[in-house]
């Protein structure tokens, strides 16, 4: 019985500590791909609206549904989606206009993290680097259907 209860206090102090250094980590993380592709601004607009070829070149949205086009303007598309563990995400694209036939688009993903959940806090950390490989494969298939004129 004393080694039970030594083993709870410990169990039970261990996770108010990690609560406590959770929040001192931010409360979204943001992860952001660039690419430059050779076509006009207007061509990458209409195809990154066209939300139901997404699945062609989009990996995350493979077994999520994007639910809404929250934001627009001539330089800025804001969608927000699901994944399969209910987080709600962000997708900001920023289109920068290059040269007269090229542009830079930069995707950047934010997740929003709840304070009470430290968990998500340290594993979407952990994960952002693995993001960030299916972001840039996501932008160079997306680059080269574009670019092909699919």
């Amino acid at each position: 019985m004393k080694h039970f209860k030594f083993l709870l206090i410990n169990i039970v102090a261990f996770s108010f500590l990690f609560f406590l250094m959770s929040l001192l980590f931010p409360g979204q993380v943001v992860t952001s791909k660039t690419v430059s592709i050779t076509v006009s601004k207007e061509k990458v607009t209409e195809k990154l609206n066209n939300i139901s070829n997404w699945k062609a070149w989009n990996g995350f949205v493979a077994g999520n549904a994007v639910k809404s086009n929250t934001g627009n303007n001539s330089d800025t598309l804001i969608f927000t989606f699901e994944n399969n563990h209910q987080d709600v995400l962000q997708s900001q694209f920023n289109i920068y206009q290059e040269q007269t036939n090229a542009v830079l688009l930069n995707w950047a993903l934010i997740e929003k993290l709840p304070w009470y959940k430290p968990w998500k806090k340290f594993s979407a950390m952990v994960l952002s680097k693995q993001v960030a490989v299916v972001m840039d494969s996501s932008l160079n298939n997306l680059k080269m259907q574009i670019e092909s004129g699919k």
